[in-house]
């Protein structure tokens, strides 16, 4: 194998390295999986605590509403029981009791409604943090998944360019080089040339290169690793 077609297979893998460099930091890109994670369970988190200010509220609003109808029939019996003259004794006395008795349901209401009332702001400033967490988790989201569109295009651009590079090189190799390369390169997704190291080693898998096969390197003929099958290219070419 010449030293200029060496060169122009050189140039070709480390182009080709270049492109599968690029597919790698695509598919390594995270569209934001944690944070959609921390969303949805922050959103739990925040359903819990609204749920709660909620059904208080509620039920201050059920308490309110009990009060007044029980004020408004205690207003009637008394109105009733002042005229006394118009109702009967044991009627007197039903109405007292009735009094009373809403009298004393309005006292549990209102401890009740002060007990709620005393809880309420808690619930409300628990509500209003934990969805101000939920928000600002969102805003992170958009501004994460901005930055991956803007890494993607980058990555795409380059990836497009690099692609339009490779007929310019490979047209300068030799059909029967060029084929056998990139039959080796479908095989590992990158690239179907290795660089012997500086421990006799495939640059690629590791594999140590046996004496016999340095010979052969030294000898430009076209081999390949006992262990990844790629071209093995004992010197590093200047492309320039």
């Amino acid at each position: 194998m010449s030293f200029e077609q060496l060169s122009f297979l050189y140039q070709l893998s480390q182009l080709d390295l270049e492109i599968d460099n690029i597919r790698k930091k695509a598919a390594a890109i995270d569209p934001g999986n944690k944070i959609v994670q921390q969303i949805r369970e922050q959103q739990l988190v925040w359903n819990k605590h609204q749920s709660l200010l909620d059904t208080t509220n509620a039920r201050i609003y059920e308490l309110e509403a009990e009060s007044e109808k029980i004020n408004a029939r205690i207003k009637q019996d008394k109105q009733s029981l002042y005229q006394s003259g118009n109702v009967s004794a044991k009627e007197s006395e039903n109405l007292e009791k009735n009094i009373t008795s809403n009298e004393h349901r309005l006292g549990t209401i209102d401890d009740e409604m002060l007990e709620l009332l005393d809880k309420k702001p808690t619930l409300e400033t628990s509500a209003k943090t934990e969805k101000s967490k939920l928000e600002n988790l969102k805003a992170d989201l958009a501004k994460h998944q901005k930055e991956v569109r803007i890494l993607q295009d980058t990555l795409k651009t380059n990836f497009d360019k690099l692609l339009q590079q490779r007929p310019s090189i490979a047209k300068n190799i030799e059909t029967h080089l060029y084929k056998q390369y990139e039959n080796i390169k479908r095989k590992h997704h990158d690239t179907g040339l290795a660089i012997l190291n500086s421990d006799k080693g495939c640059s690629m898998c590791g594999m140590h290169i046996p004496e016999k096969i340095l010979d052969s390197l030294d000898n430009n003929c076209i081999i390949q690793c006992e262990s990844c099958s790629r071209i093995l290219m004992k010197l590093i070419p200047n492309s320039n």
